[in-house]
């Protein structure tokens, strides 16, 4: 069953963290996952991991410019885990194109031998273009995870500010 967020429920503390994932390639492995609590821009995670001898292809490299050197003392996904899990716990993770963070969290918990937590997912993105009758767009400057998820959290709340805008017009 998919859940229909609307921006004011997902910037509510203790709702929601927003979540970026930094990947070897497109079908990789997370070497960077930073975090965000969405209510209030707290930096929750922001972790550089050792892909375990996983190349960094050259396009990825171009986007995040995060390289083989920048990762070598960095820990694995499976030491960096309980600390995810912990930070995320029960809260809904949102994320800009969720769909791909989702997919390389489960492919490490999968190479860990280990199932998923079910948490509630949101993507902004898809969020955004349903608030805004739009296209997907991509989220503005540089691509680290904490400055996509600072970016992230500013559209989120552009988007509370907008409906809050129309509601207050149509008199509601």
């Amino acid at each position: 069953m998919t859940t229909h967020w609307i921006p004011e429920q997902l910037l509510e503390p203790g709702v929601g963290v927003i979540l970026d994932t930094e990947t070897t390639d497109l079908d990789g492995r997370i070497i960077e996952i930073s975090i965000i609590d969405a209510a209030t821009g707290t930096v929750l995670m922001d972790q550089l991991i050792n892909p375990q001898g996983a190349p960094i292809c050259a396009e990825a490299r171009t986007v995040h410019h995060i390289s083989p050197d920048d990762l070598a003392t960095a820990p694995t996904f499976t030491q960096v885990r309980p600390r995810l899990e912990d930070v995320v716990a029960d809260r809904v993770v949102m994320a800009w194109n969720a769909p791909f963070d989702r997919e390389r969290i489960e492919a490490e918990y999968a190479l860990a031998g280990l199932d998923a937590p079910a948490w509630p997912w949101c993507c902004l993105m898809r969020l955004e273009a349903s608030v805004m009758g739009c296209q997907w767009r991509r989220l503005d400057g540089p691509h680290r995870g904490l400055g996509d998820v600072i970016a992230a959290r500013r559209r989120l709340i552009a988007l509370q500010e907008m409906r809050v805008a129309r509601m207050t017009s149509e008199g509601q």
